[in-house]
């Protein structure tokens, strides 16, 4: 057997180690709250810190409505190019690859969720 082969064979456990490594002796140690009240101003925090990161793009309504507005004409101009190399007998499969992350942004998604919710 090639030596490259069995080497590559352990890589994912040394890969794992060294992690294991690196959390045990350099990683700094996180905090962990000692009573609720410690637990409450955390989660405050952390939520007070999402609504900044989360509020920090106020753009104006119509920028919005423009970048929501580009996403389904990329996606018709990206599947336009997938059915021209299609139909021309030239099919691309970066083309191809382009058109299933459309379709599966699209349908597939939704789908998904939908069937995780009936069941």
């Amino acid at each position: 057997m090639d030596p490259i082969t069995i080497l590559s064979m352990f890589a994912p456990s040394l890969i794992e180690a060294a992690k294991a490594g690196i959390n045990r002796w350099i990683t700094p140690e996180t905090f962990k709250p000692a009573n609720i009240d410690d637990l409450a101003k955390l989660q405050s925090l952390e939520l007070e810190r999402f609504k900044v990161m989360n509020d920090s793009g106020n753009a104006a309504v119509w920028v919005q409505n423009i970048i929501k507005l580009q996403r389904p004409a990329v996606a018709a101009c990206a599947l336009g190019v997938w059915a021209y190399s299609e139909f021309s007998g030239h099919p691309s499969p970066n083309a191809q690859t382009l058109a299933q992350v459309i379709f599966f942004y699209l349908f597939g998604e939704r789908t998904l969720l939908k069937s995780g919710k009936s069941t």
